[in-house]
């Protein structure tokens, strides 16, 4: 058994070209066939699949989240204000306090962080933990409050 999967994997890397081209089209002939046959399996293994893929969303949105706090935090996974690193407390803060209006068109959280880094990480954001960005609102309040 193992000889032939050696075979086939080597067999695989010297037609790999050849393979892919005809896989690629045999998928556009049979796309209808073959999405009806993944929604069938996906159906028959719902009790194994679920698991699966909520441990794989939660790894990404964690390797998201990691990749845009570091982005925004000056290539350092940490507050810019008070330089805490606790991944679970940091967040992405609009920087001109805009994100009222901003969380109009792209919710926040894992939506959000998937946003900036496919826009290419536009700038206007900061990485903050939350006691910071809290602080940061009630003091820009006070501020508008007494004649800002």
């Amino acid at each position: 058994m193992r000889d032939k999967k050696a075979y086939q994997h080597n067999y695989y890397l010297e037609h790999k070209e050849q393979l892919d081209k005809y896989n690629h089209q045999y998928y556009a002939d049979h796309k209808e066939e073959a999405r009806a046959k993944q929604k069938q399996y996906r159906q028959d293994h719902k009790e194994e699949i679920l698991p699966r893929q909520r441990r794989n969303h939660t790894k990404l949105a964690l390797c998201r989240k990691r990749e845009v706090l570091t982005h925004y935090g000056q290539d350092k996974l940490k507050c810019l204000h008070c330089g805490i690193d606790d991944i679970d407390v940091l967040c992405i803060d609009h920087v001109n306090s805009d994100g009222k209006e901003h969380r109009k068109t792209v919710p926040g959280g894992f939506y959000l962080y998937r946003w900036l880094k496919k826009n290419n990480f536009p700038e206007g954001y900061q990485t903050l933990c939350a006691n910071c960005n809290l602080k940061k609102s009630i003091q820009k309040r006070e501020y508008n409050k007494h004649g800002g």
